[in-house]
């Protein structure tokens, strides 16, 4: 997962030093449906994939704009008490001319029984990997989220911030819902997100599929998703495959 640190670990949880997890990363891919589908799911796509169209360019910025992993980053990972983990994030710039610049963040997972909960917190300047590194701007990004297994539905919910101190798209505003049940040995899943810029701008996308475990280790689905941005045509995506885990 692109991932390359040393890591020490005991009773007073662990401390991580190098390239290791943004504090965006695991509750945006725990706490939807669809998982950490950079293809499929619409909240993972609105958090972290811009979306640029052949002869226009950027049309659509990701809500997060420093990628899902940092550089040079130590990460404080406490134990889990009665369900709740906490992750302290802080990655230095070291960029020449720039040594104020880093990001910094946590995130918070809670887990007891059906319900689960998050919540994460970044205040990003440096681009993770970008042969400028500097993103010319901080921006600020917050969400929060929750789940709970009924057994014959899991739903999810989450809603978070993101705002900058530049003038252009200075805020975006993200709800996501979704629910997955099993099906006929398998898992019916859907999920939607709607980003709302500060200018008026949404952008909605729903995804709907299924997904079926041939083995612990292998799956087979297939993805129907649905694209809509404000002033623009909208987009209608279609995928089958089959995954094995190594």
């Amino acid at each position: 997962s692109r991932d390359a640190f040393v890591k020490l670990a005991g009773g007073f949880g662990s401390v991580e030093v190098g390239r290791g997890k943004a504090p965006n990363f695991l509750p945006t891919i725990l706490f939807n449906s669809i998982g950490d589908s950079f293809t499929f799911s619409p909240l993972v796509l609105h958090t972290n994939v811009p979306l640029f169209k052949t002869g226009v360019g950027l049309i659509w910025g990701a809500n997060n704009p420093s990628d899902t992993g940092w550089s040079n980053q130590i990460t404080y990972t406490s134990p889990k008490m009665s369900g709740l983990q906490t992750n302290i994030h802080y990655q230095f710039g070291e960029i020449a001319n720039a040594n104020s610049k880093k990001n910094v963040g946590l995130n918070l997972l809670y887990s007891a029984g059906p319900l689960g909960l998050t919540a994460f917190w970044e205040r990003v300047q440096v681009n993770n990997p970008n042969v400028l590194p500097l993103l010319g701007e901080t921006r600020e990004l917050w969400m929060l989220g929750a789940s709970y297994d009924a057994t014959v539905v899991k739903g999810f919910i989450t809603y978070g911030n993101s705002s900058s101190d530049l003038n252009t798209i200075k805020e975006l505003k993200t709800l996501s819902l979704g629910a997955s049940a099993p099906i006929a040995g398998g898992k019916l899943l859907a999920a939607y997100a709607r980003t709302e810029q500060e200018a008026g701008l949404t952008r909605e996308t729903t995804t709907v599929g299924y997904d079926y475990f041939l083995s612990k280790r292998t799956d087979v689905y297939a993805m129907l998703m649905h694209d809509k941005i404000t002033n623009l045509e909208s987009g209608t995506s279609f995928g089958v495959g089959i995954r094995h885990r190594f």
